[in-house]
């Protein structure tokens, strides 16, 4: 089971395709298929040997028992309102064998602001990053305080909705 963060950008998935060691060598075209669920969206699909298109990829050499295929990275992109689990659905097919598939789950989650660098405390580099979303975003939607500017206060408003929250969510900036 992954963890992925709402809004993250290129959340990746690997998927190794390994055939039973008591199985026949699989041959002819092996397909694999990944099913996003909602919530999230496919950003890219690659896999050494493999020709990758949409939510699939083609395995066209011989994979003898016990052997496992290159692995194809699957890059997918979390969206600001996906479910707080989901459940990546990836299927095998061809190869001469019967079709396999297996189910991911993964959590998803909102970052902390006292642990933003996901290093599992609170660093000087959580905070300074805090402060920079507030600071680098300049816009009226960052004037937290209405006063026209985007500045210290306003900082001081995320820091205090952070502390506020037990730093368990990241406030909205």
């Amino acid at each position: 089971m992954g963890t992925f963060l709402l809004g993250q950008q290129n959340a990746s998935y690997t998927v190794t395709v390994t055939n039973e060691k008591v199985a026949a060598p699989a041959t002819g075209a092996i397909t694999v298929t990944d099913t996003l669920p909602t919530g999230l969206s496919l950003a890219s699909m690659t896999g050494s040997g493999w020709n990758c298109s949409g939510n699939s990829c083609t395995w066209n050499s011989a994979l003898n028992p016990g052997a496992s295929a290159s692995p194809i990275s699957v890059l997918v992109n979390v969206s600001a309102s996906a479910p707080t689990q989901v459940f990546n659905l990836v299927t095998v097919s061809g190869g001469g064998s019967a079709n396999a598939s297996n189910s991911d789950p993964t959590a998803i989650t909102v970052y902390s602001v006292c642990d933003v660098n996901q290093a599992g405390s609170t660093t000087v580099a959580d905070v300074q990053n805090a402060i920079n979303q507030a600071l680098g975003a300049a816009s009226a939607a960052n004037d937290l305080n209405r006063d026209g500017l985007v500045n210290v206060v306003d900082v001081q408003i995320v820091l205090n909705a952070a502390l506020s929250l037990g730093c368990t969510a990241a406030p909205v900036i």
